[in-house]
């Protein structure tokens, strides 16, 4: 998933987002959950370069969560969407 400029639903204005997650229903009750966690580079291993104010780049293949993440409202940062 890509997104940004003013159609996005929420900010960046953060200093870590430490994973972004999203929950899609559809009309029928349907749901998929994904969720990532921002990525590590450089040496040693580093999120920081990943995960900033204004910049959010998650780790590429990151395996579906066990469980869907929690909707809006419980994740102080507001990094997790609720697209239904």
């Amino acid at each position: 998933m890509k997104g940004g400029k003013a159609a996005w639903g929420y900010t960046l204005d953060e200093p870590q987002q430490g994973a972004v997650a999203l929950r899609l229903t559809l009309a029928d009750g349907t749901g998929w959950c994904a969720s990532a966690p921002s990525k590590a580079s450089g040496n040693p291993p580093s999120t920081a370069k990943n995960d900033k104010v204004d910049k959010f780049q998650a780790q590429k293949k990151a395996p579906p969560p066990a469980a869907c993440p929690a909707v809006p409202g419980g994740s102080p940062s507001g990094a997790f969407l609720n697209a239904e």
